[in-house]
């Protein structure tokens, strides 16, 4: 009879103890799952908050690699003969015209006139004053009509003719690898197709380059490290090209 009662009570302990550590092994797991519901909209609120104090004129692209952002404005600037390529300051004492086309660009970013060549004038647009090759840019190569006699591959300035835009056009596309060369893009406002291909830098950085006949000038549009921008920044920079009135 007394072994009996022991084992009843024995019994009566270890049931005990089982509820006490269940339901502190549930307490425990629901305070858990009470502090991470908690949690998660704060974070939620703080990030919130932060896109809402962004300037609403700016998006941000990509990161550099580096602490900033790059910063594109929805405000874009317009630049043509009218209100650019007549400054004095930028073409003084020089007879280069740039081509009758007019195009724009985020106004928080900077352009810069003009890197001349033999073969080429180029231009460029970057996100800061300086241009830092870690970043995206645009380049915009405006190529001279000219070229060597009897198809020579080079030739002594001297000995350079005339050429027609179609005729430079042709022997820009000829020298594209077939492995780089991307599907053609139409150009809805200048009523053409432009060329497209990836581009290797001299710093082994890549560009998706836009080659664009105008019909009396040939240009060149490279976005330099286009990873780091998206194709909405690229098509609406391609799509604002437009001939002058």
């Amino acid at each position: 009879m007394k072994q009996h009662i022991e084992t009843k009570l024995g019994v009566i302990i270890i049931l005990i103890i089982a509820i006490t550590v269940g339901a502190f092994l549930w307490r425990w797991e629901k305070n858990g799952e009470e502090n991470y519901v908690y949690q998660a909209p704060n974070q939620v609120i703080q990030k919130d908050n932060d896109l809402h104090n962004q300037d609403n004129k700016t998006n941000e692209v990509a990161s550099s690699g580096k602490d900033e952002k790059i910063e594109i404005s929805n405000q874009w600037t317009t630049v043509n003969h009218e209100n650019f390529w007549h400054n004095t300051n930028l073409f003084a004492n020089t007879n280069y015209s740039f081509p009758n086309i007019e195009f724009s660009y985020p106004e928080n970013w900077e352009f810069k006139c003009c890197g001349d060549m033999d073969h080429a004038s180029e231009h460029f647009i970057s996100p800061s004053k300086i241009i830092d090759k870690s970043l995206p840019y645009v380049r915009i190569i405006d190529y001279v009509l000219s070229g060597c006699p009897n198809l020579e591959s080079v030739c002594a300035m001297e000995k350079r003719t005339k050429i027609t835009a179609k005729e430079e056009f042709n022997h820009l596309v000829s020298n594209v690898p077939v492995d780089q060369v991307l599907p053609r893009m139409k150009l809805e406002k200048l009523n053409t197709d432009t060329f497209v291909y990836k581009k290797i830098e001299a710093d082994n950085r890549f560009s998706k380059a836009y080659i664009i006949n105008l019909g009396d000038r040939v240009v060149e549009i490279d976005f330099v490290n286009y990873d780091l921008l998206n194709n909405a920044f690229i098509e609406k920079f391609l799509n604002s090209i437009v001939f002058e009135k």
